[in-house]
């Protein structure tokens, strides 16, 4: 170990001063090309400077003596995106079908490097560069064909930038670390530029956006760590724990998980308390106009009910968990005993009482939603569900019972994930991730709702997106970039970015 290092350093300092003059020229040709309007002037000057670098890679890397499969995979990769700006020339999807091509190579030749014990310095600049340099080939290419204004060549400028900031800053550590977040956003910027060859703007436009933006703050992030490398070096990976599907055969499994998670259970999808009072805020724009009875189904440890509980004459809040109906008894005798003592200390025999009194109007039940038997029909004014929806194993029947105690004229508000959201539909099957808890878990898309709420005789009337993510279950990069997106859905108003949905339907009255 002592004696290796050295070694390593020795060999590190050719290639970080080939990086920064690789920077420099690369910056020229991107100069030439913009300039004179054809990414081909780039070509030239990129291929001498890889060129020099092979040259050089026995001087380098003096451990491996045969250049290695990794390596020309890398080789491979390189030539076809060489070959990007004279394609451009026969259309767009002779582009897209090289970018593929060489984008499908990329780790191949790392996984060949660490399955053969050939990784080594040269082959991690060889590969990082040769991914920057085709992400500015496609950005390039994309402004020479109009479809983005100059702005497009920042997220192909941004590696360079930073080389270059290296060089004039000077920081602490001589080059950043590699890391999961970088390669993922690279990743999924690479694809949208990509897809941004397409005939579909409305698609790849706001992807393009929201990439550019999450890949300026990786690169601001690693500047940022440049400056703190012993405190990352010492401190532990940490990672999130992996979201399992459990494997459930019925309701009663359902009523076993969250019993389970009642003692304990807290949102772990970001700021809690921001979250509720976002959700807050929306149900209470949804409020009908007539407020006699609340009814609450999923209302797990009541956190939805009691906040709204005061506009309502009187609440009912059924969940099919014991524990959870057991948490929310807990809550509301909390509640009573505190309303009791500012009672007892306020100026008047009345004086802000009105929270113990108005907690003994809520009424708490264990049911399942599809069978509300101590609801009575006709009764509800409003019916709620937040975030539970999803995991009712029946969705049908819970809407017919929806229907039975609403009274004519009563609203339905629910609240839930967008099953019609990219997350669910493609990032996360793309990426082997699980999204639900239960294996009966199913997400509603927006397109959906009206169909199974007229089939219950409910009519709808508004629907929209609320913000959610489900940060807790994914990895902390993953979340980060959905929650980016999802503000990106909501300005550009791009349906399958956003990760929550809602609907209010009506009770026709007779």
């Amino acid at each position: 170990m002592v004696t290796a290092a050295p070694a390593l350093h020795e060999a590190a300092d050719p290639l970080v001063d080939w990086c920064r003059r690789h920077a420099l020229v690369v910056l020229a040709g991107a100069a030439l090309a913009v300039s004179l309007e054809a990414a081909c002037w780039l070509l030239g000057p990129a291929a001498v400077s890889f060129a020099a670098l092979i040259h050089r890679r026995y001087a380098l890397s003096r451990t491996h003596r045969h250049f290695g499969s990794a390596n020309w995979v890398t080789t491979i990769r390189l030539l076809g995106t060489l070959a990007l700006p004279p394609l451009a020339g026969y259309g767009p999807s002779a582009v897209v079908a090289c970018a593929i091509t060489v984008f499908a190579l990329d780790g191949v030749d790392g996984w060949l490097a660490r399955r053969q014990g050939l990784a080594s310095e040269f082959g991690e600049y060889f590969d990082k560069e040769a991914d920057a340099l085709l992400m500015l080939v496609l950005c390039l290419l994309l402004h020479e064909a109009g479809r983005f204004g100059a702005w497009i060549l920042l997220p192909g400028l941004l590696r360079y930038a930073f080389v270059v900031f290296l060089m004039l800053a000077r920081p602490p550590a001589p080059k950043e670390r590699r890391s999961r977040l970088g390669r993922w956003v690279f990743v999924a910027m690479t694809s949208a530029l990509i897809a941004a060859f397409t005939p579909f703007p409305r698609l790849y436009e706001p992807l393009v956006v929201a990439m550019t933006i999450l890949l300026a703050a990786s690169f601001a992030r690693a500047v940022s760590d440049l400056y703190r490398p012993r405190a990352l070096s010492a401190a532990a990976p940490v990672r999130a724990p992996r979201l399992k599907t459990r494997d459930v055969q019925g309701p009663d499994d359902v009523v076993r998980f969250f019993d389970e998670l009642a003692p304990a259970y807290r949102d772990l999808h970001g700021d809690a308390g921001a979250g509720l009072q976002c959700r807050l805020a929306l149900i209470r724009r949804l409020l009908p106009p007539r407020r006699s009875l609340l009814v609450e189904i999923g209302c797990g440890n009541g956190m939805h009910l009691f906040a709204l509980a005061d506009a309502f004459d009187a609440a009912i809040g059924i969940d099919a968990s014991p524990a959870m109906i057991e948490a929310a008894e807990a809550k509301k005798r909390a509640r009573g005993s505190r309303g009791a003592r500012v009672s007892q200390g306020g100026s008047g025999p009345r004086a802000r009482c009105e929270p113990h009194e108005r907690d003994d109007r809520i009424r708490l039940a264990v049911e399942r939603a599809e069978r509300m038997s101590s609801v009575d029909d006709e009764i509800a004014d409003l019916v709620l569900c937040v975030g539970a929806f999803e995991h009712m194993t029946d969705q049908r029947a819970v809407l017919r019972e929806v229907a039975r105690v609403l009274r004519p004229g009563g609203a339905f508000v629910c609240l839930s994930p967008n099953g019609g959201a990219l997350w669910y539909t493609r990032l996360a099957p793309l990426l082997g991730l699980d999204t639900r808890h239960l294996s009966t878990d199913r997400f509603v898309a927006p397109r959906e709702w009206p169909l199974l709420l007229r089939e219950a005789q409910l009519h709808p009337v508004e629907s929209g997106y609320w913000r959610f993510v489900p940060a807790g279950d994914m990895p902390p990069a993953l979340a980060h970039t959905m929650l980016a997106l999802d503000r990106v859905g909501a300005i550009l108003h791009v349906a399958a970015l956003r990760g929550g949905c809602y609907v209010k339907a009506l009770k026709p009255a007779r």
